[in-house]
């Protein structure tokens, strides 16, 4: 896509506070699923991962127009537990392709078989998450203009 990238996001990224703390900016977003893929729990946090699951579904977001420095920030956030692959995703009774963060071969014994609830996270931990993505966005372009 030549005006930017597409992001598919199923857990914490799919929240519109948390994308603009981690961005600095709102992201266009629309809902969408991820057909063949399960969502969990990470072990010990508060964040989920997929996994391939072929009669699974997962809701989430599509973000459109994402700029190159954008994703690599959100590689850099999202670190060594996932891999950005690109997969085909539902949207508007329709197909795309678009980026989409899973879990790391190698690294299924972090993930629960425990489900990842949008609601319960936001009402006990969102204030909070918004809060660190903020302070790695400030770090990550400290980091970028040092010398």
């Amino acid at each position: 896509m030549s005006d930017g990238r597409a992001l598919f996001t199923y857990g914490t990224l799919s929240l519109p506070d948390v994308m603009h703390a981690l961005l600095g900016r709102s992201a266009v977003g629309t809902p969408a699923s991820l057909p063949g893929w399960a969502r969990y729990r990470v072990h010990g946090a508060l964040y989920p991962a997929v996994i391939s699951a072929p009669e699974a579904r997962t809701d989430g977001v599509l973000h459109l127009g994402l700029q190159a420095s954008e994703v690599g920030r959100i590689d850099r956030f999202e670190g060594e537990l996932y891999v950005r692959r690109e997969l085909e995703v539902e949207v508007d009774g329709g197909r795309r392709c678009a980026d989409v963060y899973v879990l790391a071969p190698g690294s299924e014994a972090a993930l629960s078989r425990e489900p990842w609830d949008p609601r319960e996270f936001a009402e006990h931990h969102e204030s909070r998450y918004v809060a660190a993505c903020r302070d790695f966005r400030a770090a990550d372009v400290a980091r970028a203009v040092q010398p």
